[in-house]
């Protein structure tokens, strides 16, 4: 039988140690570097917490001068500004989980663990296996979601209106309704005149129909979330439409300049006059 090339048993004393040197000299090296690159990642978490924390500070304070108006002309405004609020609060939760988990796992390293390490995997941390992280991301991105909505509520709404969907503007009265209405036709009747815009548009407007369905469900899913245990949490964060969530945070953000690329719309009067209507998600 021929000798197995990989095998110690005529090995003389000497060359096993020659072996077990260099393989401890590499593992040494591969640990030093990973501690290198963790070092790296807990200095840019670090900054981002701080950056994040003071610009909610920021918010906050400027949200309190916004509070009288809460339930008035400046209503939206308080919304949009609660749901930035919110969005970055859950971010710097994320920032905190992910710099837990920087320096336990730099913890292993130095402890001559390797990062890769597979035998025990409950003993390296990871950030999306942590439910307060997982709680955080759904979080954020439902107030990020809402407000890029709230940001463009007069577009979204003419938008969603033309193509015969739910108005995303609950009008004050019959005559905001009307001027809602027809503004609403005049785009059904220029999207219906251009096709080329209309295919260029069918993405963004399947996203804004998707996003009227999620953003009440994303709600109430996370005021269940408060009152569960780990199980039924795992469960709620598990469904799918939390990535359909994720997914049309970029269309929204965009939507300004979606519509500013196309120059028959660059100069449409999506703004209609209100008298006090609210939006219908919020």
């Amino acid at each position: 039988m021929t000798p197995d090339n990989t095998s110690t048993e005529n090995l003389t004393e000497e060359q096993a140690r020659a072996i077990l040197e260099e393989a401890t000299g590499k593992l040494q090296q591969q640990l030093a570097k990973a501690d290198q690159q963790l070092g790296t990642w807990i200095q840019g978490f670090e900054e981002q917490r701080q950056s994040v924390s003071a610009e909610i500070d920021e918010l906050r304070a400027e949200l309190v001068q916004l509070t009288p108006y809460k339930d008035s002309a400046g209503a939206l405004h308080y919304q949009r500004l609660f749901a930035l609020l919110e969005s970055r609060r859950a971010f710097a939760t994320t920032l905190e989980v992910e710099l837990a988990c920087a320096r336990a796992n730099q913890d292993l390293a130095r402890a001559g663990m390797p990062p890769e390490w597979d035998g025990e995997t409950d003993l390296i941390k990871y950030a999306n296996q942590d439910l307060r992280y997982r709680e955080a991301r759904v979080t954020m991105d439902y107030y990020l979601a809402g407000f890029y909505w709230l940001s463009e509520l007069e577009a979204v709404d003419a938008l969603l209106r033309a193509v015969g969907a739910e108005p995303a503007i609950v009008s004050a009265n019959e005559d905001e309704e009307a001027r809602r209405q027809a503004n609403a036709e005049n785009l059904k009747r220029l999207l219906d005149g251009d096709d080329a815009l209309k295919v260029s548009l069918a993405r963004v407007l399947e996203d804004l129909q998707v996003t009227q369905v999620l953003l009440p469900w994303a709600k109430g899913a996370l005021r269940r979330l408060a009152d569960l245990g780990a199980e039924e949490k795992r469960n709620i964060l598990a469904d799918t439409d939390w990535a359909k969530l994720n997914g049309v945070i970029g269309t929204l953000h965009d939507l300004p300049e979606t519509l500013k690329r196309h120059p028959q719309l660059a100069d449409f009067p999506f703004a209609v006059p209100m008298d006090g209507g609210a939006a219908a998600v919020s």
